[in-house]
């Protein structure tokens, strides 16, 4: 672990030079100038690269820098700005596999160059695990609660195929729900 993980303080020249380094990649990967990367433009793919910047120093920095500092380092934005962005960025990630992969590559890259932690690149992980598990913990509350109200409201000559076509559903919906999140 490096120098700059032990300290729950960075000094501000370390730093700034580790931004100034997300931000190079951030331009190179979305191909955007170090000029119109700290202008106000939504035009093209600026807003990607500032959202990727956002992502990687909240992903790498958190304990060192507030959201307030991050926009306030891209150009005079807000906390809300750089929040907004890094939850947009990992929206796209959701959305994107191949951005996904890419970025996960980034970050490995950056992490080895300045021997950061290796825990970061699991956070991600657990959290798409834990929301695929909540969501199947809700799905199989839905069932049991379609099975009560078939045993409440369906004739009994009914019931099976009631059960059956509901289990079929859920069976199809899970999949697809899952296919998505994966």
């Amino acid at each position: 672990m490096s120098d700059f993980d032990k300290k729950e303080y960075a000094p501000r020249d370390v730093l700034n030079i580790r931004m100034e380094n997300i931000k190079t990649i951030a331009c190179k990967f979305y191909k955007v100038s170090h000029d119109d990367f700290h202008c106000r433009s939504r035009k093209g793919n600026i807003p990607s690269a500032r959202f990727l910047f956002y992502y990687m120093c909240d992903k790498f920095f958190k304990r060192y820098l507030t959201q307030a500092e991050m926009g306030a380092w891209v150009g005079g934005y807000d906390h809300a700005t750089a929040r907004h962005g890094i939850q947009t960025f990992k929206n796209m990630l959701d959305i994107d596999k191949k951005l996904n992969k890419d970025v996960i590559d980034i970050c490995a890259d950056f992490r080895e160059m300045y021997s950061l932690d290796a825990s970061i690149d699991n956070d991600r992980e657990k959290t798409l695990e834990n929301r695929i598990r909540e969501q199947r913990s809700e799905i199989s509350a839905l069932y049991k609660v379609c099975l009560e109200m078939i045993d409440l409201h369906v004739p009994l000559s009914a019931k099976s195929d009631a059960k059956e076509m509901i289990t079929s559903k859920m069976t199809v919906n899970t999949l697809i729900n899952v296919e998505k999140q994966t």
